[in-house]
């Protein structure tokens, strides 16, 4: 995609609109293909989703979002923009889908240090 003048363009939009449309670039047109584009992705990995979990259900999708931002960040994308790609966050997705696989091997659950600090608040989870 690098290699296409619509990365240009989508570039020089997203820096600063004016400037690109006073250079020339359809700022309208470039914004909503990249809409659309982002709207594919998001309907396919709902598709996708709802495949993995067998079942379509609304409410489940907020408990990934924190998940996928800490996928992006361990990945080495910048949260505040402007630097890293694709592959370092799919290298930070690949690491939290390791580490959630190796703790449900493991049978290691967040609800029983939880429920272990809920019935007694003075224990210390660290021992």
């Amino acid at each position: 995609m690098r290699q296409t003048p619509y990365y240009d363009q989508l570039m020089a939009v997203g820096s600063d609109d004016r400037a690109a449309y006073s250079a020339g670039v359809p700022v309208s047109k470039v914004r909503f293909i990249a809409y659309v584009i982002t709207g594919i992705l998001a309907a396919s990995a709902g598709l996708m989703l709802t495949a993995l979990i067998g079942s379509a259900d609304p409410n489940i999708g907020a408990t990934y979002t924190l998940i996928a931002i800490a996928a992006v960040a361990l990945g080495g994308v910048s949260l505040a923009g402007g630097r890293g790609g694709l592959a370092g966050a799919a290298i930070g997705a690949i690491d939290i889908f390791l580490l959630q696989s190796v703790l449900t091997a493991f049978n290691v659950s967040n609800l029983r240090a939880a429920d272990r600090l809920w019935r007694d608040p003075g224990l210390r989870l660290s021992s």
